[in-house]
């Protein structure tokens, strides 16, 4: 029997930090389609918000040494239509901002039923929030802030065992469903769909990636080593939008800057998400979280790993 993780490793050979970073966002996917699939089974359905804590959570405890999560003050009014937001560091110090909106599955119908949501933008009556993500985007870059990646971060949960369409053919059906617990895509492309009415599952699949799928393709990634997270992430993040160089800011803004240091949480401007990750291509400032030493990630991952197959929950080829 073959574990996916050990699908990954071959996958990965050669490129410890990218290998680690693979399993880790596979992890992610599998345990918000468990999550999504127990909440469902005694009558309860888990909301973005929830499932998004969680992840962004999770993924800060990679490594904390080049990876943060800061909290905005709570507010309401928000002018993004952003949830999150991601920055991602290059390898000369400039930084990547990501704006990503997260919605999940709603079952029968298996559809994205928020996707249809209209929200009020000032005077001018109201939009599909997709559209208003992309056009806050293009508003923030001209306004002389770095110009945000629109993205959207899709939770998903099929109800029964069945063998999804996937982007190639490396993995068998039965390792693919909660793979596709986490997908993510490109506003534009969202948006687009929404303008023709089309928010169901299959619909959205065909223009996602699963999550995992940004660090481990073997095809797009063989020859192209990669030296950090943020690197190996900044590549898939150009991968999915067509091979584009993604727009960079020669540092992060001064308040994100300051809570790194302080570990306060950052005063909210109008168009704040409620939350960002930060990914350091250089290890970042402050210590909130003791730092990993080398090699003790990877053994963690592979003891909750054990964890799950002494539970009796696995994955098999």
């Amino acid at each position: 029997m073959k574990h996916i993780h050990h699908v990954i490793e071959n996958l990965m050979a050669g490129r410890p930090e990218a290998c680690h970073l693979a399993k880790a966002l596979a992890k992610q996917a599998r345990a918000t389609h468990r999550r999504m699939a127990r909440a469902r089974a005694v009558g309860f359905e888990a909301y973005e918000t929830t499932l998004t804590d969680l992840l962004l959570t999770e993924l800060a405890h990679v490594d904390p040494r080049f990876w943060r999560v800061v909290r905005f003050k709570p507010h309401e009014e928000r002018g993004n239509g952003a949830d999150w937001e991601w920055w991602i560091q290059r390898s000369d110090l400039s930084w990547v901002r990501l704006w990503i909106q997260a919605k999940r599955l709603y079952h029968p119908g298996e559809r994205y039923e928020e996707l249809k949501r209209k929200v009020r933008r000032g005077s001018d009556g109201r939009i599909w929030q997709s559209r208003l993500l992309v056009e806050a985007a293009r508003r923030e870059g001209r306004n002389g802030s770095v110009l945000p990646v629109p993205l959207y971060a899709f939770y998903n949960c099929l109800q029964g065992k069945r063998a999804e369409p996937w982007p190639c053919k490396r993995l068998e059906p039965c390792q693919q469903q909660p793979l596709l617990g986490i997908t993510i895509a490109p506003a534009q492309q969202i948006d687009e769909l929404i303008v023709k009415g089309k928010n169901g599952y299959r619909d959205v699949l065909a223009e996602s990636k699963p999550l995992s799928c940004l660090v481990h393709c073997p095809t797009v990634w063989s020859g192209h080593p990669q030296d950090s997270y943020a690197s190996t992430l900044l590549m898939g993040m150009e991968w999915l939008h067509t091979n584009d160089v993604l727009p960079s800011a020669p540092s992060l803004p001064g308040r994100i800057e300051e809570a790194l240091e302080t570990d306060d949480e950052v005063v909210a401007e109008e168009s704040d998400p409620r939350i960002a990750l930060i990914t350091g291509h250089a290890a970042l400032p402050g210590a909130r979280m003791d730092e990993v030493p080398p090699g003790l990630a990877d053994l963690r991952e592979r003891f909750d790993l054990r964890a799950l197959e002494q539970q009796g929950w696995r994955e098999t080829t």
